[in-house]
């Protein structure tokens, strides 16, 4: 498993306030990973990076004379970047509710607050209409101050020397809400239109808000990405003549079969074309299960920080959400527990079923197959295994492992396994010792698959994390390099906190 930094797209102006630009694009290869863990790390950039952004119920319009009505400026300002600076530090944590992690401020006393408070009073003028940018906002914070009535600087008397006041702080508003890429130019927020009979009636709009935390799931607002997609490599020139060669042959035994002549030299030129254009993304470079193993990844941001800091960010986000799943789940001599509040297990017609509550194809595709790859040997030797690449194999425990989501609008997570018969004795070896009832051994296999398929997944994030570090390091280096050290990201863009995993598989 390995990574490379192949590409780094630079904005063509400058960050605000600095002679430096930003990132706007990236480009990352990825070697001997996994499809399906590519495909989860692109499912969590798009939709579950903990982000800032102006939620509309956060929102309060306090005067609106335009032409549209309070929903849509709300929502409209909800959609607005917002950069973020060393104000909006997001902490990861468990929560007390419900034991899993969730998002937040880490210092809510420094979020500020936006205000637009803008009014049309051009009157009957050349200029009568007005463009609101988001350059017109205003960011403030509020400080509460103990000052001292008497001036004996005694705050603490019995005859009330002292009293709260209200500081207002103004913010830059360059430092929240940057310009475009490319143009420079901040984003267009609004038009107001005047009054030619009184430039005082003019119209006006004024509304605050206060940012918050959240991921794109629950809202797009929250999204710091643009495009994520990736993209399988080509094969060689050369295995890409081959299978075009294959091609043709089969083309011609068909032509023969129905005695005709063999295709012409200006026929193999238009097939090879056509090959070009259509099939050549098709022959790409696999390893030994005929799967893809070379990919390219492409990240955009919108601008609120670095595509770079958004990838790594992702190997955190899904490797945390697999942890909660890991510490939902207790095994060891006297009994198994799935917690409730995330699983639900239950045996149908001799399969077994494991229900998550609130999660999606994401993990549900991800972990069905590295539960298919799991062989015993995987299940002894997870030290001996974790940093090696999972293949197809024949040996492998389950018989049946699959997934499905019960209804679109449950967000329910059903998985369905099967353990070969043959392995049935083999696993009974590992807990002979234990106190089990014949119910719970019944679960064991299938508690134990689900665990270290999880386990898997998170040793195989560990390592890109360490991949991505070393290949930002040596994009830096050297006459060619891409990267600028100020650019390199090497921790994730929110503090984590309680993110521990233990080891609760008694049997190693």
């Amino acid at each position: 498993m390995n990574l490379e930094l192949r590409k780094v797209e630079y904005s063509e102006q400058p960050s605000s306030g600095t002679e430096d630009t930003m990132i706007c694009s990236a480009e990352l290869g990825l070697l001997d990973v996994p499809v399906a863990l590519v495909n989860a790390i692109r499912r969590i950039l798009m939709s579950k990076l903990p982000n800032v952004g102006l939620h509309e119920k956060d929102i309060h319009v306090i005067e609106n004379i335009s032409d549209t009505h309070n929903q849509f400026i709300t929502h409209r300002a909800s959609l607005l970047p917002l950069y973020r600076n060393k104000r909006f530090k997001i902490v990861c944590r468990k929560s007390p509710n419900t034991g899993l992690h969730e998002f937040a401020f880490d210092h809510d006393s420094l979020i500020p607050i936006f205000e637009l408070n803008e009014h049309n009073t051009h009157g009957f003028t050349q200029h009568s209409v007005q463009n609101v940018m988001t350059s017109d906002f205003k960011v403030y914070e509020k400080k509460i101050m103990v000052v001292d009535i008497d001036g004996d600087g005694d705050s603490d008397g019995e005859d009330g020397g002292a009293k709260q006041e209200e500081e207002i702080i103004e913010l830059d508003i360059r430092d929240f809400m940057k310009p475009d890429y490319y143009t420079g130019d901040y984003n267009h927020f609004y038009v107001l239109k005047s009054n030619p009979n009184n430039a005082q009636k003019g119209q006006k709009l004024n509304f605050k808000a206060i940012p918050s935390v959240g991921q794109a799931m629950t809202h797009a607002l929250y999204s710091p990405v643009g495009c994520v997609a990736f993209e399988y490599d080509k094969d060689t020139e050369e295995m890409q003549g081959i299978i075009f060669g294959k091609q043709i042959d089969q083309r011609n035994h068909e032509r023969l079969s129905k005695t005709l002549d063999p295709l012409t030299e200006n026929e193999i030129d238009l097939m090879r074309r056509s090959f070009d254009r259509l099939d050549s993304a098709r022959v790409y470079k696999q390893n030994r299960d005929g799967e893809c193993n070379s990919i390219n990844l492409t990240v955009e941001s919108i601008g609120v920080y670095s595509p770079l800091q958004a990838f790594l960010d992702g190997l955190h986000v899904l490797e945390i959400e697999l942890i909660d799943l890991m510490n939902g789940i207790v095994i060891d001599n006297n009994h198994i527990n799935f917690d409730e509040g995330l699983y639900e297990f239950y045996f149908k017609n001799n399969h077994a079923f494991i229900k998550l509550i609130d999660h999606g194809h994401t993990i549900g595709n991800l972990l069905k197959e590295y539960m298919n790859r799991l062989t015993l040997v995987h299940l002894q030797n997870f030290e001996d295994n974790k940093h090696k690449v999972l293949y197809k194999s024949v040996d492998t425990v389950l018989e049946v492992a699959t997934y499905r989501i019960t209804h679109p609008l449950e967000g329910n997570l059903l998985f369905e396994m099967k353990l070969a018969n043959s392995y049935e004795a083999q696993f009974a070896d590992l807990y002979k010792d234990n106190t089990w009832d014949k119910t719970t051994a019944r679960k064991a296999p299938y508690a134990i698959m689900f665990y270290k398929a999880a386990q898997y997944a998170v040793e195989n994030l560990k390592m890109l994390q360490e991949k991505f570090i070393t290949a930002q390091t040596e994009q830096t280096m050297g006459v060619s390099s891409i990267l600028k050290q100020e650019h390199v990201v090497q921790l994730p863009g929110f503090r984590r906190e309680d993110d521990n995993f233990v080891e609760r598989l008694f049997y190693e």
